[in-house]
């Protein structure tokens, strides 16, 4: 069995489409019989240095409690202090296989190449700007292989940064936790409220159906910078809910009941409630933007709807889809069908199996100029 280290900003019990992802994704490893430590930063002194959660170990190499506030977001500091802690226990202690994070990317940038343990790079979204630009420039050198939420980011990691060999590990989801209501109705935003993500969006949607005389309800359910204007937007309305952080459990019910799942955001890589709506036989509607991987998510698995970024054009979505129940229900088929892909059980098989035959090809080719050499002589 291997040994496998990951290398992440944040970890249970935070809250977060890549800290869940870790999570599951480790504790299916370990099922498998493999051994698993989480390199991580704690935001709570409560929390021990080192504890076995799931059969994972989390080692917690640095404290920042201010690090998740909105001010204290990605402290440079923390980040370097992480990073060589990080960074000297890789050097110390022999791993099988190291997965880094996309963020933070200095962990990775220095010490990616310096470990002796087979490296890659998990790359969760992709991001515009000069800056970024040239940070996955560095990024795409900074280890052996890479891992990608989705086929389409891994083609535009490819054609922009030459990166090759990558393997595509989607959101994956517990599967059999997630369930359709025989009735659904309302749209739900479900996720970080914050400005990328554009829940403001949505209600302005409602307000756009209301002025063609359609009467639709609205959930947004989540917790972030934009709660309390998004609370102010909707007060005194019987038509929009805002529940705030609601628990797993929540969550999956609001999932099975709703009837679309709406995410106008502008910056996504393969968003996990997409696969959860998809599980619960609810279809997607996301919208245009050049960072928005959940475009082509909804078009690889036939699951849902894209749309301009404006209110009148998802209003516009929405009313065509209510009348046309047909569409709606192959939207809603092929997410449950194409969902079963996304089971961690298969998931964590398959990572295993890439890392297992590119570690021979790796030793192979190590190998071969050497016995090249021998048969020339």
């Amino acid at each position: 069995m291997a040994c496998f280290a990951f290398v992440t900003e944040l970890y249970w019990p935070s809250l977060g489409g890549q800290e869940v992802r870790y999570r599951e994704l480790s504790h299916h490893l370990a099922t498998l019989g493999h051994k698993v430590e989480i390199l991580t930063i704690s935001t709570d002194p409560a929390l021990p240095d080192v504890e076995e959660v799931e059969g994972t170990t989390v080692r917690r190499l640095v404290c920042s409690p201010r690090y998740k506030s909105l001010r204290a977001r990605r402290n440079p500091w923390t980040i370097l202090l992480f990073s060589f802690s990080a960074g000297r226990r890789l050097l110390a202690h022999r791993y099988d296989y190291v997965i880094f994070n996309q963020w933070p990317a200095l962990p990775q940038l220095l010490f990616g190449r310096l470990c002796p343990s087979y490296t890659l790079m998990d790359w969760c979204e992709h991001r515009s700007g000069r800056l970024y630009r040239a940070v996955f420039r560095l990024c795409a050198l900074s280890t052996q292989a890479h891992i990608s939420v989705s086929s389409s980011l891994a083609g535009l990691l490819q054609d922009r940064y030459g990166v090759k060999k990558t393997m595509v590990i989607p959101s994956g989801i517990e599967r059999s936790s997630y369930a359709a209501d025989s009735h659904k109705a309302g749209l739900l935003f479900i996720g970080r409220l914050v400005h990328h993500k554009h829940p403001e969006m949505i209600i302005a949607a409602v307000d756009e159906l209301q002025r063609k005389g359609c009467s639709i309800s609205l959930t947004i359910a989540g917790d972030g910078p934009l709660l309390d204007g998004i609370t102010l937007l909707a007060r005194n309305r019987s038509d929009i809910r805002v529940l705030g952080r609601v628990s797993e459990s929540e969550k999956r019910s609001l999932l099975a009941s709703s009837w679309l799942h709406v995410l106008p955001s502008e910056r996504e890589g393969f968003p996990r409630t997409i696969a959860e709506a998809m599980a619960s036989g609810t279809p997607t509607l996301t919208v245009f933007s050049p960072d928005n991987g959940a475009t082509a998510i909804v078009d690889e698995y036939g699951c849902g709807l894209v749309t301009d970024p404006t209110p009148a054009a998802l209003a516009s979505s929405i009313r065509k889809l209510l009348a046309e129940g047909s569409h709606w229900q192959q939207l809603s088929s092929a997410g449950l069908q194409n969902s079963e892909l996304l089971d961690w059980k298969a998931l964590s098989r398959q990572l295993v199996a890439f890392l297992q035959n590119e570690v021979v090809v790796s030793n192979t080719s190590r190998q071969r100029p050497a016995y090249d050499e021998a048969k020339q002589l």
